[in-house]
C-alpha cells in the first residue's frame, strides 16, 4: 500500500466518524421531499426579507391609491361681539353703547381627487345668528349654504396620481417576482440536493454489495491456492480487486457525507446541533415517470413561471 493511499483512507476515516458514531447512536434524521423543502423554506432568511419587502410594496400600492380616498373636512365655531357705534342708530339696547351679536356656524366639505387630475367638492354650511339690537329683525336668524365645484386643470397635474399608481405597481411586481424566484432557487437546490443524496446512498449500497463478493472471490482463490489447485500467485488479482472495490466503497460513502452536508446546509439552523451529527435518510424513492413530450407546453410554462 503506498503513502497516497494510506493518506486518502486516513482523511476518508476521520470525515466519517461523526456519521459512524451517530449511527452507532442510532439517531437519524427521515426526511421526505416535502419535509425537506418545508424545512428549508422556514429557514432561509432571504426568503423572510423578500416577503417583507412585498409586503411593503403592497402597503405602498395602498398608500398611492389612497389619494383618490374623499377628503372629509368639518369646521365649526362660535363668537360673540359688542363694538361701539357713535350714532344715534346703532339700535343699541337701552343703556347700551352698542348691540351685541353672535354667531354660531358649521361647515362641511368633502373633495374628491379626480382621474384626470381635477377636483369635485362638496361644501356645506350652516350658521346661527344672534343679536340684541332694535334694528334686527329675526333673532335668532339661520343661514345655510350648499355648492358644488368642480376643478379641472388643463395640462397640469394631469398625470402625476397615475404615474406614483403606476410606480408602486411595478414595485410590488418587482417585489413578487424577486420573492417567487427565490423561493423557486429554494426548492430547486434542495431537490437537487435530496436526489444527488439519495443516488449516493444507493451507490454505498452498490459499492458494499460488490466489496462482499470481492471477499467472496478472494476467499475461494485462497481455497483452491490451499488445496494446491490454483498457483499462489493467482491471490494477487482477486486481493489487488478487493482492495480496489474497498476504496470505491469509501470514496462512496464520503461522497453521501458530502451530499448529507449540502442537504443540512439547506435545511438545518444552526440550534439543530443534535441533527448535524445525524445521517439524513432519504424516505422518497426515485420513480421514473414518463412524460408526453410537449415542447410548446412546456415553453409557455417556463416563460410564464419564471420571474
Amino acid at each position: 500500500m503506498t503513502v497516497a493511499n494510506r493518506g486518502r483512507r486516513a482523511a476518508l476515516a476521520a470525515l466519517l466518524v461523526p456519521i459512524l458514531t451517530a449511527a452507532a447512536h442510532g439517531a437519524e434524521l427521515g426526511l421526505t421531499l416535502d419535509d425537506a423543502v418545508a424545512r428549508a423554506l422556514e429557514k432561509n432568511t432571504t426568503i423572510r426579507v423578500e416577503r417583507e419587502g412585498l409586503g411593503a410594496a403592497e402597503s405602498a400600492v395602498r398608500g398611492s391609491r389612497g389619494i383618490y380616498d374623499p377628503l372629509v373636512t368639518l369646521e365649526s365655531g362660535w363668537g360673540r361681539v359688542t363694538e361701539p357705534v357713535n350714532s344715534s342708530f346703532s339700535g343699541a339696547p337701552l343703556g347700551e353703547a352698542a348691540p351685541t351679536f353672535g354667531a354660531t356656524q358649521a361647515a362641511l366639505t368633502v373633495q374628491q381627487l379626480l382621474p384626470t387630475g381635477g377636483t369635485v367638492s362638496m361644501r356645506a354650511s350652516g350658521a346661527r345668528q344672534t343679536s340684541d339690537g332694535t334694528f334686527t329683525l329675526l333673532s335668532p336668524a339661520y343661514a345655510t349654504r350648499l355648492g358644488f365645484e368642480l376643478r379641472q386643470p388643463l395640462f397640469r397635474s394631469r398625470k402625476v396620481a397615475r404615474s406614483t399608481i403606476r410606480v408602486a405597481s411595478f414595485d410590488r411586481d418587482r417585489a413578487s417576482a424577486s420573492l417567487r424566484s427565490e423561493i423557486a432557487n429554494t426548492v430547486t437546490g434542495v431537490e437537487r440536493a435530496y436526489w444527488h443524496l439519495n443516488a449516493a446512498r444507493r451507490e454505498v449500497g452498490v459499492r458494499e454489495e460488490a466489496l462482499k463478493l470481492a471477499e467472496e472471490q478472494l476467499g475461494e482463490t485462497k481455497i483452491r491456492v490451499e488445496q494446491g489447485v490454483s498457483a499462489e500467485a493467482e491471490v494477487a488479482q482477486p486481493r489487488a480487486e478487493l482492495e480496489r472495490r474497498r476504496g470505491e466503497m469509501l470514496a462512496s460513502r464520503e461522497a453521501v457525507a458530502r451530499a448529507e452536508n449540502a442537504l443540512k446546509l439547506l435545511i438545518l439552523d444552526d440550534r439543530e446541533t443534535d441533527l448535524w451529527v445525524a445521517p439524513v435518510v432519504p424516505k422518497d424513492a426515485a420513480e421514473i415517470e414518463t412524460v408526453p413530450a410537449d415542447p410548446a407546453g412546456w415553453m409557455d410554462k417556463a416563460l410564464s413561471s419564471r420571474p
